[in-house]
């Protein structure tokens, strides 16, 4: 039997890599309005507040795919902010993700740990399952795109599989005492 923790983040990597899935097929990540004082710290930040807050539109600007996810992607942010909402609404018809995703909470950013154009954030948030509040801890794994800091899921030409990943890395896992 699964544990609260795994079933959250079994629910959580699926859904989100589903919903963004389903938003590829009409948009790509390319262009990026984003301040002249991108931080990793900064990005991860609004990572993070953008999927608590389900802002998709603000998740475009902030995400790289490799260079042939990106290639089969329209450039629309409000059409991918539609195609994610529009997938994770497709993918769980009970809301469990949705009242996951609001259930964020505290989220604290860490130093980010600079290697070239790549970092690693520590990130923590509580989220709540069936009741109970974890505190979990993980990365956001960054990258340095025309001196703008995104979210990193160029490591592979499937967008599923990066996504999955990403998303699992961020939360991470639940914070023993």
């Amino acid at each position: 039997m699964l544990d609260s923790a795994s079933i959250m983040r079994k629910i959580c990597s699926f859904a989100l890599a589903a919903c963004l899935v389903f938003a590829i097929v009409g948009t790509p990540i390319n262009a990026a309005p984003q301040s002249a004082a991108s931080s990793p710290k900064a990005e991860a930040l609004k990572l993070y507040t953008a999927i608590k807050n389900q802002d998709w539109k603000a998740l475009y600007f902030i995400i790289l795919f490799s260079p042939k996810v990106r290639a089969e992607m329209p450039d629309d942010a409000d059409g991918f902010a539609k195609g994610v909402a529009n997938g994770i609404r497709e993918s769980d018809p009970d809301g469990v993700v949705d009242k996951l995703f609001k259930s964020i909470s505290d989220i604290t950013i860490g130093e980010p740990v600079v290697k070239g154009n790549s970092s690693d954030v520590p990130t923590s948030a509580n989220l709540t399952v069936n009741g109970k509040v974890f505190r979990v801890k993980g990365n956001a794994h960054m990258i340095k795109d025309k001196d703008v800091w995104k979210w990193d899921l160029t490591f592979t030409d499937d967008a599923q599989q990066a996504t999955s990943v990403s998303i699992q890395a961020l939360l991470g896992k639940p914070d023993t005492p």
